[in-house]
């Protein structure tokens, strides 16, 4: 591969791509938005609530681990000494309750999780209560007469 040397003529190259490219024919406008107007300590509220309910959404980690931690106890130890004044069978009745327990507080945490709210149900409530007041929207014929000119 052979280096080539350019030199420069001094003439000035600019693009004239964009004038003859293309036409435009027809815009269609679709740029409808909805506009919230509210205080900012309402935001703040529904943001706290907001938050403190995603905080159920993780909340099933924590029971899983005391089922799994409890259930495999249960599979491994073997209750046949007496240790801090309870027989075999007593702790294993102990372990038993409390992987029932932990067991349905997975259940609850998990429907609590499966029912969390999404970013629509908080924007929701950002607009209840709203006064909904009426928008001068531009007519068709405002744009047609900006397109063909």
């Amino acid at each position: 591969m052979s280096k080539q040397k350019i030199v420069s003529t001094g003439t000035k190259i600019e693009p004239s791509f964009g004038t003859n490219l293309t036409r435009v024919s027809e815009i269609y406008l679709n740029t409808s938005v909805e506009v919230i107007i509210i205080s900012i300590d309402k935001v703040k509220l529904c943001l706290k609530d907001h938050l403190s309910r995603l905080g159920k959404k993780h909340s099933w980690m924590t029971p899983f681990a005391i089922c799994i931690t409890i259930f495999l106890t249960i599979a491994t130890a073997e209750f046949k000494t007496e240790t801090f004044g309870l027989s075999g069978p007593t702790w294993t009745a102990v372990f038993l309750i409390v992987g029932v327990l932990s067991l349905s507080w997975l259940v609850i945490a998990v429907v609590a999780a499966w029912r969390v709210e999404t970013i629509d149900d908080v924007v929701g409530e950002l607009k209840k209560e709203a006064m909904i007041l009426p928008v001068n929207r531009p007519s068709e014929e405002s744009f047609t007469s900006v397109i063909t000119e």
